[in-house]
């Protein structure tokens, strides 16, 4: 296995942001809008990939205390971070774990809903072979995946903006708007698409 560089996220943490459509009331209704039968958002289990310090994560353990949620982030000072706003907040139905997405394995058990997101563009293939790995073996019957991935070209920005001349030309290009796609996919089919103006990326959401 290559060697993760752990170091860079102690030094640099992640900024604390919640994503409220991935809040399991909000992947349940998108999944039974189109025939999957969910888990109960009030009785489930969550597991998030990449969950930093637990940020996008403690506020739904908050909200549905009738279900269990597990974390797993690669870096030991934001995990021991949102470990402390767990402790003060006195949770009992979240565990945030410090570790490498490529150690999930059986011992973590089966879950409702697994959560990845900001996380499958921005790390080596292997890790992202590890994320669908893990949707596909750790999915309860009937469990919902939801990873969100970048795309091109839009989802240049960031970059292009390091390199003006590029960003000029690119942003001047009238034949390739911007755009932000979401997909809906059951069972590896596409069941919904829809796209907006802003930044380009794609999530994707299925069954075990």
């Amino acid at each position: 296995m290559p060697e993760v560089p752990t170091a860079s996220y102690d030094e640099v943490p992640y900024s604390d942001y919640v994503f409220p459509y991935t809040h399991p009331a909000s992947v349940a209704a998108v999944a039974a809008l189109f025939g999957m039968r969910p888990a109960d958002p009030a009785r489930c289990r969550v597991l998030e990939l990449g969950c930093w310090s637990g940020a996008n994560l403690i506020p739904m353990a908050c909200d549905l205390p009738g279900s269990e949620f597990v974390g797993i982030d690669l870096s030991p000072r934001q995990i021991d971070h949102g470990r402390r706003a767990v402790a003060a907040l006195g949770l009992t139905n979240i565990d945030l774990r410090p570790g490498s997405i490529l150690d999930v394995d059986d011992r973590f058990g089966r879950f409702d809903y697994i959560v990845c997101h900001g996380v499958y563009s921005w790390v080596p293939a292997e890790v992202r072979e590890g994320i669908l790995a893990v949707c596909k073996a750790n999915l309860a019957a009937d469990g919902v995946a939801y990873v969100s991935y970048n795309t091109y070209r839009s989802a240049a920005q960031g970059s292009a903006r390091a390199r003006p001349a590029l960003s000029w030309r690119f942003w001047r290009e009238p034949s390739a708007p911007a755009t932000r796609s979401t997909a809906v996919c059951c069972g590896g089919r596409q069941i919904c698409s829809t796209r907006r103006p802003t930044q380009t990326f794609i999530t994707t959401t299925w069954r075990r």
